[in-house]
């Protein structure tokens, strides 16, 4: 009789503590991050193929190496320093906003075919603390020709979601994105 019992018991202690860690800590400011900095630049660091169809007809292709800008930083005792230690929010470099539980890693991105081409910046963003999906934004070319291009990318670096489009011109583009190559660690 005793057995049925113990294991209520533990059931049920089980059941409390991970209602505490999954429901009531993110209130208190502990989030229970599913994944980190390592699982977002595998998802979007390597070689990428951009080819973009002009508003004129012709198609554009640029060849991308996209890597993480910056530095992460650490805390010592905690894992990842969030911002302003409010809200669940964290990035992989230093910033001062909050309140919305997200992480966001800023990215560097090469265009290998013309090396004399300055570094485009750009930004991977994942909201909640479960990646399902991530979002990359970048620029690219000059104002005002700049193409805005937004892409969801899965954790396996797939990308399910594309839009590209001139803001300048007021235009959106055809385009596809495929990475062609993982970077090394």
């Amino acid at each position: 009789m005793r057995k049925p019992l113990t294991a209520l018991v533990f059931a049920m202690t089980v059941g409390t503590l991970v209602l505490v860690v999954d429901v009531v800590g993110p209130l208190f400011g502990y989030e229970n991050w599913r994944y980190g900095e390592d699982e977002m630049r595998a998802a979007v660091e390597g070689t990428w193929e951009l080819t973009i169809a002009e508003p004129d007809g012709t198609t554009k292709t640029w060849k991308l190496g996209i890597r993480q800008r910056g530095t992460a930083a650490r805390a010592e005792r905690d894992g990842w320093i969030r911002s302003a230690a409010a809200c669940g929010d964290r990035t992989f470099v230093r910033s001062a906003h909050a309140c919305i539980t997200a992480s966001s890693m800023p990215i560097e991105i090469a265009v290998l075919e013309r090396p004399d081409t300055p570094p485009v910046r750009g930004e991977f963003y994942v909201s909640g603390t479960t990646f399902t999906r991530g979002h990359l934004t970048m620029y690219l070319g000059n104002d005002p020709q700049r193409l805005h291009v937004g892409a969801s990318i899965d954790p396996m670096g797939k990308v399910l979601e594309l839009s590209a489009e001139h803001p300048g011109a007021n235009t959106r583009s055809e385009a596809t994105l495929v990475r062609t190559s993982i970077a090394s660690p």
